[in-house]
Parts: C-alpha cells; sequence; structure tokens
C-alpha cells in the first residue's frame, strides 16, 4: 500500500516494528500457552511445513501445532523448526 503512495521504507525496518510488536506481544503469548496447558482437556493437531533452508538449499520439514483447550475455547499455536511436539 505505501508503495502505491511512493512511500519507500527498507525490509529491516519493517521487520523492526515487526519485532518489536512481536516482543510485546510474548507475554500474553506465554499466558495464554500456560491457561491452555493447565486445561483438564485439550486437543492437539500436528501440520508438517516445507521450509526452504537457505544454506543447504532444500527444503525441511518444519512442525505448526494448534493446541485448545476445549472447556476454555481457548487456542494457541506452536511453530517449531524441525522437533516435533510443543516443548512445556
Amino acid at each position: 500500500m505505501l508503495k502505491m503512495v511512493d512511500v519507500k521504507l527498507p525490509a529491516s525496518t519493517v521487520n523492526g516494528w515487526f519485532q518489536g510488536g512481536s516482543d510485546l506481544l510474548r507475554a500474553l503469548y506465554l499466558r495464554l500457552k500456560d491457561l491452555v496447558l493447565e486445561s483438564d482437556y485439550i486437543q492437539v493437531d500436528e501440520s508438517t511445513i516445507p521450509v526452504v533452508d537457505n544454506e543447504k538449499h532444500k527444503a525441511t520439514k518444519a512442525y505448526l501445532w494448534m493446541v485448545r483447550s476445549v472447556m476454555n475455547n481457548l487456542v494457541f499455536f506452536h511453530y517449531d523448526k524441525g522437533f516435533p511436539g510443543p516443548k512445556g
């Protein structure tokens, strides 16, 4: 959208904004994860996704987990680059 109005931002600037926002949300994510994992009944779904390894020039397998607290209707997602299962 910014390119349409001739505003040029370096990718490093946008990435910095994203990193800053992610850092601020980390505490909320960790609290949500704790609430879900403390639940008596959870459901978990694992999806594997290919991720390009630029050093090896080939795709490697990564894991995306959806963990749901059924009774509390809460969900968190966990991404892991090459290790199956959410780490407690």
